[in-house]
């Protein structure tokens, strides 16, 4: 392997409840209550905002008002994140192992299915320009499927001009793990922002589980 391609929600930053919370919100004002815990793991954890818009509104084809609807949603999510001071942070280790990961040169990408809205926001509060230029973010602008479809990462290893077999992929979601999966990536390591130990080593793919990024290099040097 000779690669990396990261998630970014609930992979790089811990925001898992921050999406919830907003879910909670812009569901309550729609259809009268929050999702419950599978559907939100299932349909509202991962998959790119367009998708799951379409899947809760099928009724709704004006592309105009789907946009609109991610905006609201998106705009109460940020809100969140910035409210919890303390809590808007990479996860543990992640900047020192970014550091040392970028000094060896070793490829990464992020790909995420966050919009250019959320993606400004993470550049300005996270500086990872650090680490990472826009040709390295493959994120939503609107030109490709959201996951679970396999697009997203092999626009990734595309654009790092490496085989799907040779990249490691970081994931924590449902819909995460079964695009990378899907692209035939090399390997895939869990973490467990989202979901526990347990579900994530009975997942397709799925070849190694972190809780945060300390001794991560460890962990990918088993695939290199």
């Amino acid at each position: 392997m000779k690669a990396l391609a990261f998630d970014f929600n609930g992979t790089m930053y811990m925001d898992t409840d921050k999406h919830r919370q907003a879910w909670d919100i812009f569901f309550q004002k729609y259809i009268g209550r929050p999702l419950a815990e599978e559907e939100f793991l299932h349909y509202a954890c991962g998959p790119a905002i367009e998708n799951i818009m379409r899947h809760f509104f099928p009724q709704v084809t004006d592309a105009a008002r789907i946009t609109a609807f991610a905006e609201e949603k998106e705009a109460i999510y940020r809100r969140l994140c910035r409210e919890d001071a303390a809590g808007l942070h990479l996860i543990e280790g992640l900047p020192e192992t970014l550091d040392r990961l970028r000094a060896r040169g070793v490829p990464m990408v992020i790909a995420t299915g966050a919009g250019q809205g959320n993606m400004d926001f993470y550049f300005e509060v996270f500086h990872l320009e650090r680490w990472f230029d826009w040709q390295h973010i493959i994120y939503d602008d609107g030109t490709l499927a959201g996951k679970p479809d396999p697009d997203v990462y092999l626009r990734a290893c595309a654009r790092l001009g490496v085989a799907p077999a040779d990249c490691v992929v970081v994931e924590d979601s449902y819909a995460g793990i079964e695009s990378a999966n899907a692209a035939k990536v090399g390997a895939i390591i869990a973490i467990t922002a989202t979901n526990s130990r347990e579900t994530l080593a009975a997942l397709p793919g799925v070849k190694a589980i972190i809780d945060d990024y300390r001794g991560f290099e460890d962990v990918f040097a088993r695939f290199v």
